[in-house]
């Protein structure tokens, strides 16, 4: 071996490939995923075996919250009824371009509060990045990320401490329909009937989560005023992953991924 000659890295076998396609859109893809994004967000994601997994672009919602019964701890049953908006500035700044990562970052107005979404897409990964840094200053609101699915679901799987548990999609029981939203750790993900098996949601840390056949929804800050009256104020930095499954979230190894 010749002494002091530098070793060149590995190729990646799935790199990131990058094409305008017109109006401000990108289209991203590894081999793995593919994507379309704008200054508006993401638009796209498919599979592999090419398949849609949104059936509308990803969308951040914020909402009017009260609380049902403590301030604190839980969101009002009809929070959907008072959707506040979230504006977009109309930019979209590239960080990074090449065959190991695209970067790009999107920034939202949100009332008070500023939020820059980085969109990070690496070589040889089946997931896309999204981190979410915000300063928060809203009271009383709550910000939410939503995935409108392209195929509705029929199950949806998360992580407990205890392990997993599946439920169905649309809620049949009583207890079922009064829990508009329950806790997982690292990750959720759909399980639909038709080809294109889901699309499944990392975590880096607990979130509350929700979900119909058509949806799957993520709370990412609220602004409860009781008994903290600065509970979720300041700096915030939250990374989730989107991962479309071309087949069961157990077959691509999503507790693994998360």
């Amino acid at each position: 071996r010749e002494e002091g000659r530098a070793h060149a890295a590995p190729e990646p076998r799935h790199p990131v490939v990058i094409e305008p396609i017109g109006s401000g859109t990108w289209r991203l893809g590894n081999g793995l995923l593919a994507l379309e994004c704008s200054e508006a967000g993401l638009l796209g994601l498919r599979d592999r075996d090419g398949h849609e997994h949104l059936s509308a672009p990803l969308a951040l919602e914020r909402y009017r919250d009260r609380g049902e019964f403590w301030d604190a701890w839980d969101l009002a049953a009809d929070y959907r009824s008072h959707p506040l908006g979230v504006v977009s500035t109309g930019s979209l700044q590239w960080l990074e371009q090449g065959p190991l990562v695209a970067h790009l970052v999107l920034r939202r107005k949100i009332g008070a509060s500023r939020m820059r979404l980085d969109l990070r897409l690496k070589a040889d990964t089946p997931w896309l990045e999204l981190i979410c840094s915000i300063n928060w200053r809203q009271t009383h609101e709550l910000l939410r990320l939503d995935l409108p699915l392209a195929s509705p679901a029929v199950r949806i799987a998360a992580d407990t401490s205890g392990g997993v548990i599946e439920r169905p999609a649309v809620p049949i029981t009583p207890r079922e329909k009064a829990r508009w939203e329950v806790p997982v750790i690292s990750w959720i993900a759909s399980q639909s009937a038709a080809p294109g098996g889901g699309l499944a949601v990392l975590l880096d840390g607990p979130q509350g989560v929700d979900w119909s056949a058509t949806r799957l929804g993520i709370s990412l800050l609220r602004g409860p005023t009781w008994p903290d009256p600065s509970a979720d104020q300041g700096w915030h930095r939250q990374r989730v992953a989107l991962m479309p499954l071309s087949g069961s979230w157990s077959d691509a190894g999503v507790p693994q991924a998360a």
